[in-house]
């Protein structure tokens, strides 16, 4: 349920996300494309202003002479006062006639340089600018050139600012969700642990008490078969107890106590070798010092190996076949390697093993992995991974616990 509603999440977010993105590129590209419009129409009136005042229409007319001058010279202040005025926005313009002459508006040069390096620095502006062509009277032609505007600039900019503030904010929301349900799920998980130990203690203390009612009324008897089923109803029962100890500790920070790593490992492989198959040979192979001491808490890590190695007894569906428990060291870790000759999985599996209710079988919860990768991530500060598999050839888990 878990798994459908984060992928639920996921994919809304994502599609939001496309959505906002796409829907910020086509109207930043809306906006942008036209107030360049805007501005080309207003450097095409900025140069035909420029041709009226320095190239004027000659008056033709002998009459009125003075009074068509009047109003030509009105009407080029009127240029001066108001379009060129209104045009003059932050556009780098340059305007360059039949002569190489050049006028320039917006265009910022060094401080103290010559005339030649301002007229190499135009000329080298142009050639990444649009350009306008305008015919002069005399049939010469002068041509404008226009750059992009900081304002235009900043908004092709703003779509990419955007989608990073998106981004963003997704990765956040992730973060939280995911934050929010992992703590969620924790405290399911120490809460049905601590009711699981609860439930289980009180029945575990009654046999308790019937072994040792049956031990006392059997003591004289010479009965051995009733003597040994007594001695494994108190084993069975003591591994009751264990069990129960260990989902008590779930929720709660163990104490870590250096333990002989050779130890814990022969006790689980023997537990485990006793319940398996004839058919399944376990072998565990010890490349490390005898003495070695490793902080651990042992009836949880004791469970993780147990764990593991009921995994590789599951893949081999009965099967013949082997196990091989291998402990060696590297430079800051303990490994252990545990490996199988049972089905193998393909790789999208390899994460997913130890999501909490995962299972290939029929029966069963597919909560014993999962488990282990919080027992081993959450209180002993390691980690537990698929190394590698492959179909039909087998899997090898790997444990790493960091040296004391």
């Amino acid at each position: 349920m878990f798994s459908i509603e984060r992928n639920a999440v996921r994919w809304g977010l994502a599609i939001t996300a496309i959505v906002l993105v796409l829907g910020t590129l086509a109207y930043s590209n809306h906006l942008a494309n036209k107030l360049a419009f805007s501005e080309r129409n207003n450097t095409l009136l900025w140069g035909k202003s420029i041709q009226t005042i320095a190239y004027p229409v000659p008056i033709k007319d002998t009459l009125e002479i003075e009074i068509n001058r009047i109003l030509v010279q009105e009407y080029q202040n009127f240029i001066l006062d108001n379009i060129l005025q209104d045009t003059s926005s932050e556009v780098p313009r340059i305007l360059v006639d039949w002569d190489g002459k050049y006028t320039e508006k917006n265009v910022h040069f060094k401080p103290g340089i010559s005339e030649e390096e301002k007229k190499a620095q135009v000329f080298k502006m142009i050639k990444s600018m649009d350009a306008l062509t305008l015919e002069m009277p005399n049939n010469q032609f002068i041509k404008v050139y226009y750059g992009e505007s900081s304002t235009l600039q900043q908004l092709r900019f703003y779509p990419i600012i955007q989608i990073l503030v998106a981004l963003l904010f997704i990765s956040i929301v992730l973060i939280v969700f995911n934050v929010a349900r992992k703590e969620e799920q924790n405290r399911i998980w120490a809460g049905l642990a601590k009711e699981t130990a609860h439930q289980l203690g009180t029945p575990v203390s009654s046999l308790l008490a019937w072994v040792e009612y049956l031990k006392l009324t059997n003591e004289e008897t010479e009965d051995e078969g009733a003597r040994e089923a007594i001695l494994e109803m108190e084993h069975d029962i003591q591994r009751l107890m264990n069990i129960t100890q260990r989902f008590s500790r779930i929720g709660s920070r163990p104490d870590l106590l250096p333990s002989n790593l050779g130890n814990l490992l022969e006790k689980a492989t023997d537990y485990m070798r006793k319940r398996m198959s004839k058919q399944v040979e376990c072998n565990l192979q010890m490349r490390i010092p005898k003495d070695m001491t490793i902080p651990v808490n042992d009836q949880l890590f004791e469970w993780v190996i147990e764990n593991v190695l009921k995994n590789a007894l599951d893949a081999m569906e009965g099967k013949e076949g082997k196990i091989n428990i291998e402990a060696h060291l590297n430079d800051k870790y303990c490994i252990i390697d545990i490996s199988d000759t049972g089905k193998g999985m393909p790789k999208s599996m390899f994460t997913q093993v130890f999501q909490p209710g995962f299972t290939t079988k029929k029966r069963g919860w597919g909560l014993g992995l999962s488990l282990s990768k919080r027992i081993m991530e959450m209180y002993h500060n390691g980690k537990i991974f698929v190394k590698e598999s492959e179909i039909g050839k087998g899997t090898t888990f790997r444990i790493m616990l960091k040296k004391a």
